[in-house]
């Protein structure tokens, strides 16, 4: 009697399981890597296997990209066109399943467990190793290269498989063999079980939460008891009578951004010497109920189209608000007078596609403590109108207490001005920041008593007046100057830099 025949599976808490491909199911990787090694010879560069899976496998590259950064002319599909040709001449008919891998997918899907594979493999690829070795009809989903915008190990890999089988990171089990892989999975919020192959064997895996020499080792009763042990951790988290410390949650998800921020590779400017782009973020929490939200709608403030928490998310609780401040390197940059600097723009507009990263670990986190979560700027119904969002992350940041709005219309935090916003919504109930300031402006000494003003000096378009910003002048600039300098990047953000709320509250 399997496992599962013997397991009450009703109880389960597993619900998904996420298969890597290559490495895990079947050993492909040399075939991949040899496979390349043609595909570029053809397009007149030498490679060897150890490069390709230094670059890639274990590099975690992109392999047009690579392609390109070494001098190749090619386009992409020319290139996988090749390498794909090649790969099914090479694989011929001798790829098998792994050791322990049929016997576990067929007790998972005799318990019910829906499977899906997310894998840096192009799609097409993926569907012909799994038809050749006989699994493809037990996978629902199958997310490849070509069906992401970022491959591992960025998460959305893992997001999107999860999302495909309609469950969520706190109901799924991933089993990858590379440090990227476990990167994706841990950034996705899911736990995640490294089963090392030949290829990444003596890597670093301490961030995955199981480790085993085989998938044979593996089987249901240890792929629930990771989800187990996380509940059980969870639980720790409320009170007895089942009410959340709030302090707890507050905790961890303070530390989690704290770590993603500083430990992940991409928080930097590859263009500008890898400069670091933010430091450790600010972070409060404001009730989804909070009446500010509504004040939000009125014409004098943002306007009727800015949407409520609960019209983002049904069964909102809380809004999770947090400042990304810019590092001394970046703010530094563009103290000078006249344009932009190139680093400010790049962390501008760059910098933004961290901070969506940001935006979607903390979502992930938030659903593996058990909460729903929606990323307000990521939603189809998330729209710009005349500048104006229908959801507006500086005055979220607002209502969540992390500060108070400038002459330039900043807004001004503890860590300054200079930086970027990011906001989560979720049904878990957190305890709300106190809101400590008198006034939306106090933070401003020329809003408080008319002093400082050097954001008015600062601003080269001359947007900012002692009567406030006119934001039709500061757009015409940014349109008219900026953008056709520094196109697609733009920005100026003067107003920031070289003032005394660049990175602090003045006083």
């Amino acid at each position: 009697m399997s496992v599962a025949q013997g397991y009450p599976l009703q109880s389960l808490l597993l619900k998904a399981v996420l298969f890597d491909m290559d490495g895990v199911l079947v050993e492909t990787e040399p075939v991949h890597a040899a496979a390349y090694v043609i595909a570029f010879r053809r397009f007149g560069l030498r490679i060897s296997p150890e490069q390709y899976t230094k670059a890639v496998t274990l590099g975690g590259s992109r392999v047009d990209d690579w392609f390109r950064s070494l001098g190749g002319e090619a386009s992409a599909n020319d290139l996988y066109a090749v390498k794909d040709a090649e790969f099914r001449r090479l694989a011929g008919e001798s790829l098998v399943p792994k050791d322990g891998v049929s016997e576990l997918i067929e007790e998972l899907v005799e318990a019910g467990i829906r499977l899906a594979v997310g894998t840096s493999a192009r799609h097409s690829v993926a569907v012909t190793v799994l038809g050749q070795i006989g699994l493809l009809d037990y996978f629902s989903a199958i997310v490849g290269m070509e069906d992401v915008t970022r491959i591992k190990p960025d998460p959305e890999v893992y997001l999107k498989a999860a999302s495909l089988l309609g469950v969520s990171p706190g109901e799924a089990v991933v089993i990858e063999d590379t440090p990227n892989g476990v990167l994706a999975a841990k950034g996705a919020g899911i736990r995640v079980v490294c089963v090392p192959s030949a290829l990444t064997v003596g890597s670093d895996f301490s961030k995955a939460d199981l480790v085993c020499e085989s998938l044979a080792d593996l089987d249901l009763m240890k792929l629930e008891g990771l989800l187990r042990r996380g509940a059980v951790a969870q639980a720790e988290r409320h009170n007895t009578k089942g009410v959340r410390h709030m302090a707890q949650v507050d905790d961890t998800i303070r530390d989690s951004l704290e770590e993603f921020v500083s430990e992940d590779p991409r928080n930097v400017l590859p263009a500008h010497g890898n400069m670091r782009i933010y430091d450790a973020p600010l972070m409060a929490f404001a009730a989804a109920e909070d009446p500010l939200f509504e004040v939000l709608k009125r014409p004098d403030v943002i306007g009727p189209r800015h949407r409520s928490p609960g019209e983002w998310l049904k069964g909102a609780k809380t809004v999770v608000s947090y400042f990304l401040p810019f590092t001394e390197c970046v703010r530094k940059s563009n103290r000078m007078d006249g344009l932009p600097s190139e680093e400010w723009v790049s962390a501008r507009i760059d910098g933004e596609a961290f901070n969506n990263l940001v935006r979607k670990h903390c979502a992930a986190l938030l659903m593996s403590l058990g909460g729903e979560a929606v990323v307000p700027p990521h939603q189809d119904s998330f729209a710009i109108v005349d500048r104006r969002s229908n959801w507006s992350e500086r005055h979220v940041a607002y209502i969540a207490g992390l500060g108070t709005f400038g002459l330039s219309r900043s807004l001004i935090t503890s860590r300054g001005t200079a930086g970027r916003y990011g906001s989560v919504i979720t049904t878990l109930d957190i305890e709300p920041t106190a809101r400590t300031v008198g006034t939306h402006y106090d933070a401003c000494p020329f809003l408080v008593n008319s002093g400082c003003g050097a954001c008015i000096e600062s601003c080269p378009s001359g947007a900012i007046t002692r009567e406030g910003k006119n934001t039709a002048v500061c757009s015409e600039y940014l349109d008219n100057v900026v953008r056709p300098k520094f196109r697609p990047r733009y920005g100026c953000a003067k107003c920031q830099t070289g003032v005394p709320c660049e990175f602090a509250r003045p006083g």
